[in-house]
């Protein structure tokens, strides 16, 4: 399956409490403007922050991202960096 492209790439998902890592997950969720929510979703999933970004499809475009960080103070500092980036 690899050699015809149906298989792109294999990823290990490590367990982040077992490996000793402490770190926080938080969602942000942000309202877009419909003509930009594409542009928004696409910048934020270019972040190393980012593990997930979903975008919903009713009348109020929102995004979710899914953003792990080391501690609040670093989630801070990636949401003004991200706002900043974004906007």
């Amino acid at each position: 399956m690899e050699e015809h492209g149906v298989i792109k790439k294999y990823e290990a998902v490590v367990d982040s409490e077992k490996a000793g890592i402490r770190q926080i997950t938080a969602l942000m969720t942000i309202t877009t403007d419909p003509k930009e929510n594409e542009s928004i979703a696409k910048k934020l999933s270019g972040f190393s922050e980012v593990l997930e970004v979903s975008t919903s499809f009713s009348e109020e475009l929102v995004i979710v991202a899914k953003v792990v960080a080391q501690d609040q103070a670093e989630l801070h500092s990636f949401i003004a960096k991200s706002i900043d980036v974004m906007f």
